[in-house]
């Protein structure tokens, strides 16, 4: 019956829209008359085929000009609503970051420091996101490594249903965390929770850098922009110490992209011109182009094979103290020292360390 109901719904929607589009095209030719019908009654007929050519092209281009509103009413309509709907993120997203910044003032989270750690004194479910003060430099010196990430009692619930329970873990001062477990298990939803971006039910302290620049988080599907490559490569931070010709063209060939040195101010639209594999050895390319100290991957390698993910982690290892990434593939542990499996059950967890790494 929902089915039924459904498809007479759209079948009136789409005959609507038919009766609507051939009374609009039969007004158009109606009103296209016009000129003709009114040169003839001013000059009683008398009037020569040139201006009645003239008046009608004349009339045309009014027309057209007036019906642009009313011809792309559709479009406006989409982008107010677009409009309003990214200004509504906007505001909420700074609403929330300033939240952030003075609650971590007053400390108004009430939270207990023990050992680097926190704990709710009320045991209220409550999530904090704390900042780290760590340098913003990458590749600092093994013994000026200060702890990076860490997890305190982090529980996170989508609806009724546990994600992650409980969770504790400290990332590697010096190289990577990987983050494993089966689909669904919570591994992006973490990830969301460390970049500040989870909305839903969960409590526990979560501390990370926060300084500008230090710390660049990666999605699985890169974001292009409307620009030329140039823009692509300096996103999201704008110019950097490497944007020169000569050093992007470097970086474009280290993550081989060659064929794509001579473009860099080129405009196109770079999410249908290349490849979602080329999109992700974009995004290594910003890592390379901005030098963060620190990094976030969500399965940043998933659309490149095994000889292009070596090449992207190597960079990444080359470039970034430490990072914390979710992957799949077995391949990717070497680059990893420590370990967090999601089971996937009532969110349990377990961490270990890799030897290979």
């Amino acid at each position: 019956a929902a089915l039924d109901l459904r498809q007479c719904t759209e079948w009136r929607r789409l005959a609507l829209k038919d009766v609507v589009q051939l009374a609009s095209e039969n007004y158009k030719k109606v009103v296209g008359l016009l000129p003709t019908v009114m040169l003839a009654r001013a000059t009683l007929g008398s009037v020569s085929a040139g201006l009645l050519a003239q008046a009608n092209e004349a009339f045309e281009m009014v027309l057209r000009s007036l019906s642009v509103l009313a011809d792309n009413c559709n479009d406006f309509s989409r982008l107010s609503a677009v409009a309003g709907e990214l200004h509504g993120y906007y505001c909420s997203q700074k609403a929330v970051d300033a939240g952030m910044l003075e609650s971590h003032r007053s400390d108004s989270c009430d939270f207990q420091q023990e050992q680097g750690g926190g704990r709710p004194r009320d045991g209220q479910n409550r999530f904090c996101l704390l900042p780290l003060d760590v340098p913003a430099v990458s590749k600092v010196a093994a013994a000026d490594c200060p702890q990076w990430l860490r997890i305190t009692d982090l529980t996170l619930c989508l609806g009724e249903r546990v994600l992650i329970s409980h969770l504790h873990v400290d990332a590697p001062a010096q190289g990577g965390l990987l983050i494993t477990g089966l689909s669904g298990s919570g591994k992006t939803s973490l990830l969301r929770a460390i970049a500040g971006l989870w909305r839903q039910g969960g409590s526990g302290v979560i501390h990370r850098p926060m300084q500008e620049r230090a710390l660049l988080f990666l999605p699985q599907q890169p974001y292009m922009n409307l620009g030329s490559l140039r823009d692509q490569l300096l996103y999201p931070w704008g110019a950097s110490r490497a944007s020169d010709d000569a050093e992007l063209q470097a970086i474009l060939r280290r993550v081989r992209l060659t064929h794509l040195q001579g473009e860099l101010d080129s405009v196109r639209r770079w999410d249908e011109h290349l490849s979602v594999g080329e999109q992700q050895r974009i995004a290594i390319a910003r890592l390379l182009v901005h030098k963060p100290a620190y990094a976030i991957l969500d399965e940043v390698t998933s659309a490149n094979d095994a000889a292009h993910e070596l090449i992207m982690y190597q960079a990444i290892a080359d470039t970034c103290t430490a990072y914390c990434s979710v992957g799949h593939r077995p391949s990717l542990e070497r680059f990893h020292k420590r370990r967090l499996e999601l089971l996937g059950t009532d969110g349990a967890w377990q961490v270990s360390d890799l030897s290979s790494a």
